[in-house]
């Protein structure tokens, strides 16, 4: 979606490896390119490392479990310094992880 959206062309991927799969996109929805333009200031990306200490350092702090796709904000806020000015908001959510993914991700 970041690379369809700089070149405000639609780039398809053959596959998408991360474990942010509720964001992952594969092919870009032309009507999501033309719903971000006049609304959307910028596009980051996030490292896999950044998105599971956004995971940890949530639960850590608040008991909450946040998924991966559910926390990018805030491994956003965790990576990209620039994001730190004034006030930041981001939605969390999530709990959608298995028990195994719990303990792989959430216990460092």
């Amino acid at each position: 979606m970041e690379a369809s959206w700089r070149t405000n062309t639609v780039i398809e991927r053959p596959s998408v490896d991360t474990i942010a799969d509720g964001i992952a996109v594969r092919t870009p929805v032309p009507e999501a390119l033309n719903d971000m333009r006049g609304v959307v200031d910028d596009v980051v990306l996030v490292s896999e490392a950044s998105i599971h200490r956004a995971m940890r350092m949530l639960f850590s702090t608040s008991g909450i479990v946040g998924e991966p796709a559910g926390v990018a904000g805030i491994a956003g806020l965790i990576e990209h310094d620039s994001l730190r000015r004034g006030r930041v908001a981001t939605i969390v959510c999530g709990s959608n992880l298995t028990d195994e993914q719990m303990k792989q991700w959430l216990v460092a």
